[in-house]
């Protein structure tokens, strides 16, 4: 269930940002991927806002790109790009490396 309910929840942030951002709280996102610390995503005015935020484990926070489809973070050299569709997923890749993708979940501040 939570799985399925993560792109209509993107979806709503990405088109209510703005709105959200002037009256609310920012949406956060926090995911889970296999062998990889949680990440958790801090949306304060939706896509192409400059003040959207990834944090890897307890590292702090970097910029979050927030596209129509994916999102967007560089940390520690390395480019992170997130699908929230189901199942949720994100690839890191590294220059002279191969690209990694990795399964998991997200969970989000706007579930019941």
């Amino acid at each position: 269930m939570m799985s399925k309910t993560i792109p209509v929840l993107l979806a709503f942030v990405l088109i209510s940002g703005p709105v959200l951002a002037a009256t609310k709280e920012p949406t956060v996102v926090a995911c889970t991927f296999e062998k990889l610390p949680l990440m958790i995503m801090t949306i304060r005015g939706g896509m192409g806002a400059s003040d959207n935020t990834l944090q890897v484990g307890q590292t702090p926070p970097v910029p979050l790109e927030i596209g129509s489809g994916l999102s967007t973070a560089t940390h520690n050299k390395r480019d992170f790009i997130f699908s929230l569709r189901s199942p949720a997923s994100v690839t890191v890749s590294r220059a002279g490396s191969d690209d990694q993708t990795f399964s998991g979940k997200c969970i989000s501040t706007l579930q019941p």
